[in-house]
């Protein structure tokens, strides 16, 4: 189950908070008007870590967590990196709004119902209609 993080810092005049457990992370952007104006799900953490960002203004990006170094003799920043193809990604939608539907039933509700549509823009799903009646 996500677990909220305290004392985040603000990012670029944008209030963040950072919800996490062991499969996901997921951060989200408030403007002064606390609405959500971004927000990053980054999923598969131990195995190989991709993340769904969506933007208000630029909609969402699929890519994958680059650690950044071949060894551990070699480390760099990591990077995120386009995973390609609608269909991965349509893939990783359908996967993730149920887990993630399970999983954000202990952080806000308004969070979790806003990112929880937001995955489901493209068809109804059960899971985030459920959610909107709570």
């Amino acid at each position: 189950m996500l677990r909220e993080l305290r004392f985040i810092t603000p990012d670029r005049g944008l209030t963040r908070r950072w919800f996490v457990d062991d499969y996901f992370d997921l951060i989200v952007w408030h403007d002064a008007r606390r609405e959500i104006v971004r927000f990053q799900l980054c999923y598969d953490k131990r195995r190989d870590e991709r993340a769904l960002t969506w933007q208000q203004d630029a909609g969402f990006a699929h890519e994958r967590v680059d650690e950044g170094g071949a060894s551990v003799w070699d480390q760099r920043a990591p990077v995120l990196r386009d995973v390609g193809g609608a269909e991965e990604t349509a893939l990783a939608l359908a996967y993730l709004r149920a887990l993630f539907a399970q999983r954000s039933a202990g952080i806000d509700p308004a969070i979790a119902s806003f990112v929880c549509r937001k995955l489901a823009e493209h068809e109804i799903n059960d899971e985030c209609e459920m959610m909107n009646e709570m």
